[in-house]
């Protein structure tokens, strides 16, 4: 609402000055300038909301990053308040709810932002060291939770793909010698042989060079292509991406369905 009412503020002026019995609601520059950054302040909320609410393109990945992106509104904010104490109420209100849901970042949110091929394991670190120092949080070995994370999940999955694929339960075993394409750049023939290829998967992907400027993989796409030389990372990411970080768009639909 804010962000379609600051455009018009002088007609909003005007409209006021030319009504006598209006006069008294006539805001002041000051006033106005409150309100330009209570706006710019749930912004980042709003935004947040929208692209977490998407329902037709995987979200998951998402969620860190606009965790990050708010950590930073708090951060700015943090100087505004000493100069306008009129904000602190709010502000700091919001935060301490905040933090109550997001002091910390749910495991499965760190490996759903590894998985995002732009920003990998590197920067999932330096974003997490960040969101804890803009909201005045004691950052602990951020590596070695992201670490812990992707090694817990990864054993599981490599446990549950190793089962599948075992001779009791198929007849059929991969043919590990078909992985080519990049994979081959990371690692020569002999660890194929070996088997020490698959026990590198993770490191081999972690160790890929990140581009987070890059928006334009299609993460599932990504995935798809990538499932031969990774292809227990490839059933996380299927797993992980499956599932909507919001259920907006559900309660919408039925909300929705009831009104009819």
């Amino acid at each position: 609402m804010l962000h379609r009412v600051l455009p018009y503020k002088e007609i909003i002026d005007d409209m006021l000055q030319s009504n006598s019995d209006s006069i008294q609601l006539l805001l002041s520059s000051g006033e106005w300038q409150q309100l330009q950054h209570v706006k710019d302040f749930l912004q980042s909320f709003f935004e947040a909301t929208v692209r977490l609410s998407s329902s037709y393109t995987p979200s998951a990945h998402e969620l860190l990053q606009q965790l990050y992106n708010i950590s930073k509104v708090y951060d700015r904010i943090r100087e505004l308040e000493h100069r306008d104490e009129t904000i602190a109420p709010i502000v700091d209100a919001m935060k301490t709810k905040f933090l109550k849901y997001w002091e910390e970042v749910p495991l499965v949110t760190i490996v759903a932002n590894c998985l995002n091929p732009s920003l990998n394991k590197m920067w999932t670190v330096k974003m997490l060291q960040k969101y804890k120092r803009h909201l005045g949080l004691p950052s602990h070995n951020e590596e070695a939770r992201v670490n812990f994370a992707l090694e817990t999940m990864f054993n599981i999955y490599n446990a549950r793909k190793n089962s599948a694929q075992s001779p009791s339960s198929s007849t059929t075993r991969p043919n590990t010698n078909s992985c080519r394409g990049l994979l081959d750049e990371l690692r020569d023939e002999d660890d194929l042989i070996t088997g020490y290829g698959i026990t590198n998967e993770l490191s081999s992907y972690t160790g890929l060079p990140s581009n987070m400027e890059d928006e334009s993989i299609d993460i599932l796409d990504y995935w798809k292509r990538h499932s031969s030389a990774y292809p227990t990372l490839a059933m996380m990411a299927r797993d992980i991406f499956a599932v909507p970080i919001s259920t907006v768009p559900s309660e919408s639909c039925f909300s929705s369905a009831n009104s009819h």
